[in-house]
């Protein structure tokens, strides 16, 4: 089992491709309503075998219960610059109905405070508390020592990185 504890905005859409094109089966998509029930129940055992991806805000949102619940499993963190990160959560949010799911789960886990500073303090919370507890391997969608480690799992694939939404 894998988990992507990768706060959004930081390569996940990208890294879950990589691994699908590898042969990975990806499980949750990031507003999963079935898993988020569960969650809400405290049940986060996910019964699948190993091999398996979980990636994106609700997994990431839900790192502590899940990494206490599968000890065993590999964990890569994701991340960027932090002002670039702002940046691209800010514009994000500003395209994000605020009655979404993700929305909610956003502003739920910056405890309400989605102001620059709010949003800042809970992504480099967010990198240091999974970096010390998980032991993930770090991937920096723009950092140059994260360039070998993306070189070697996408290189060859169909998929660029960082992923390219088309222009609206």
């Amino acid at each position: 089992m894998i988990f992507c504890f990768g706060m959004i905005k930081t390569g996940t859409s990208s890294l879950r491709e990589a691994l699908r094109q590898l042969g990975y089966a990806i499980h949750a998509s990031p507003f999963n309503p079935r898993l988020r029930r569960r969650f809400a129940c405290g049940d986060y055992s996910l019964g699948t075998e190993g091999g398996t991806v979980f990636s994106d805000l609700l997994i990431a949102t839900h790192w502590r219960q899940l990494h206490h619940t599968h000890a065993g499993a590999r964990v890569i963190l994701t991340v960027r610059d932090a002002a670039s990160w702002l940046w691209s959560v800010q514009t994000w949010l500003g395209n994000v109905p605020e009655k979404s799911t993700a929305f909610s789960l956003i502003n739920e886990y910056c405890g309400g405070d989605l102001s620059e500073d709010g949003l800042l303090t809970m992504y480099l919370r967010h990198n240091r508390f999974v970096s010390e507890a998980c032991n993930p391997i770090v991937m920096d969608i723009c950092g140059s020592e994260s360039n070998e480690l993306w070189s070697q799992l996408i290189g060859g694939l169909q998929h660029r990185f960082p992923h390219e939404r088309p222009a609206k």
